[in-house]
């Protein structure tokens, strides 16, 4: 979105892409392509927001939750903090 992209000021810089955008002059992917990578990756789409037919899709922004197939495990809260304690600092947590 290139009026996101002008108002941010994030335009000037991101253009040196090795990959498709260089082609076709693209900054950030469209919900299609999203969803082309994430399945190249082997990662399982729960859920999207907005959906395709929500008014906020117009600001062509999107959250994807997924998951990645193949092995998995259990990850408890209790690990996840004990890893930010010893990587951020407590205000940030």
């Amino acid at each position: 979105n290139y009026s996101l992209l002008k108002t941010m000021e994030f335009h000037a810089g991101l253009n040196n892409f090795e990959d498709f955008r260089k082609d076709n002059d693209q900054v950030f992917f469209n919900r299609e392509q999203w969803h082309e990578l994430f399945a190249a990756a082997h990662m399982e789409i729960a859920g999207v927001y907005p959906t395709p037919n929500d008014p906020f899709s117009a600001a062509n922004q999107a959250v994807f939750v997924g998951q990645f197939r193949g092995e998995r495990k259990r990850i408890y809260a209790s690990e996840i903090q004990q890893y930010l304690d010893t990587q951020a600092p407590a205000y940030m947590l």
